[in-house]
């Protein structure tokens, strides 16, 4: 689990009741901020797990999509708010990049 850094978790896009994040949730997170068609981002709960492989879980909500980010020793659950569901293909692009 890791802090993000000053920048990431401000804006008027990001939910400030939760601040920690995974590696993992912060390459999505950064993808997000960046496409325009995300009005929020709220922070889910972090949990640690043991092994298991890089991965993201997209579940439609009536407010955009739950995304479940999987790391290889975490598990972090994020809500993207949208009313485009093409986002889930541009995150999934970035996210495979790193």
């Amino acid at each position: 689990m890791a802090n993000l850094k000053a920048g990431v978790l401000e804006g008027p896009k990001i939910s400030n009741k939760h601040h920690t994040t995974t590696e993992d949730a912060q390459i999505v997170i950064k993808a997000a901020k960046k496409d325009p068609r995300i009005s929020k981002i709220v922070l889910g709960e972090v949990i640690n797990l043991s092994g298991g492989q890089r991965r993201l879980k997209f579940q439609m909500i009536p407010a955009g999509f739950k995304v479940t980010v999987r790391g290889i020793g975490s598990q972090q659950i994020l809500y993207l708010y949208t009313r485009e569901p093409l986002i889930r293909q541009k995150i999934e692009e970035y996210f495979n990049r790193y």
